[in-house]
This record gives structure tokens, sequence and C-alpha cells, in this order.
């Protein structure tokens, strides 16, 4: 797949890692100091403002499956997913930080700029945040349909009841069930036993 990164920054780096091992990935940032720290990775870096059609084409937009926007700006972000998608159609995620721009995802808000996805990073922190805390002391914790299931992380501590004891001997809220248990590299999945 080829994915075009419009942003060298944190999530553009973290981005280009993840993704740059299975697909081609170009990277565009205006910065040339950016530059530097994406030579040890496997992409095309282009130099240039995002909002140019020339420099996105260079980005290879045009032949783009996917098109990812998350420089530090709305504005830049918005147009350089407008101009991909005159150049070409690839799937759009847009990044934003303020808020208003979160309702305006329709046929006649952002959606109009070719954008498919905005992510809202301030907003699913807070949210990851609350869910874990709404938990006390899971290391994490996700909700699934609707939040009718919830799916929690423990490490037992020192004084736990749970080391040493048979899970059919525990106290679980019902409803409960313990999917997996982790010990070292290991995972399995526990019996009563």
């Amino acid at each position: 797949m080829r994915i075009t990164i419009v942003g060298g920054g944190e999530i553009g780096f973290a981005l280009s890692q993840a993704l740059s091992i299975d697909h081609e990935v170009f990277v565009v940032d205006n910065e040339p100091a950016v530059a530097e720290r994406f030579e040890a990775l496997d992409v095309q870096f282009v130099r240039g403002r995002a909002t140019s059609p020339g420099v996105l084409e260079r980005a290879g937009v045009a032949q783009a499956d996917v098109l990812v926007a998350c420089t530090g700006l709305d504005e830049v972000n918005i147009v350089a997913c407008a101009i991909a998608s005159k150049l070409g159609q690839p799937r759009a995620f847009c990044f934003v930080s303020r808020e208003e721009f979160l309702g305006l995802h329709d046929d006649k808000g952002l959606a109009q700029f070719g954008i498919d996805r905005v992510v809202w990073p301030e907003a699913q922190l807070a949210a990851d945040i609350e869910r874990i805390i709404r938990v006390p002391g899971a290391l994490d914790a996700e909700t699934f349909v609707d939040g009718a299931i919830q799916m929690v992380e423990y490490r037992p501590d020192g004084v736990s009841a749970l080391p040493g004891c048979r899970i059919a001997e525990l106290h679980l809220p019902h409803g409960s069930l313990i999917v997996a248990v982790r010990r070292g590299d290991s995972v399995f999945i526990p019996r009563g036993e």
C-alpha cells in the first residue's frame, strides 16, 4: 500500500516507523531539520509545503492509497486533504486539534474536502485516560459493543489473593471471565483448575 504522511512531527514519525515496514511511505514536511530524523527509516522524504499541489504530486499523492495529514496546523491538514482529493483518490485521515472542526464532518463540511476520517488526538487521549481511571488498579481497559463488554488488564501484586489460587475459587463479579493469563513471555487461556 502507498501511504503519504503530511507532517514529520511526533505523530508523523511514529506512523512512518510503524507503517514503513510493510508499506511504501512518503513523508512531506517543510522543515529541513525534520528530514534528518527520517533518514534511518525506509521512507521517501519530500521537503516542501503540504499546501502545494506540486509538492504533493512529488510525494505520489495521485497514486496513494492513504493520506494522513498530521501537521500541527488544522488548516494545513484540511487543505492538504482537499488537494490530495483533486490529485487522486486516497483515503484521507485528517488530524485536527480544535473541537470546532469535529462537527463539520458531513457532506457540507469537511467531507467536501475529501476527508474520510477526522482524528482528534486530544479527545482520544482524554477518553483513554478516563477509561482506565474508571477501573481502579487496572493497567488498561477497553470497552466493546457500546460499553456492554469491558476488557480489563490487571497485574496482581504480592498481597493479591490471585497468585496460588484456583480460578474456580475466586469470587469474581457475576458475568466476569478471565480470558488470558500472562506469565513472563507466555500467554495462556486459563481453566477453572
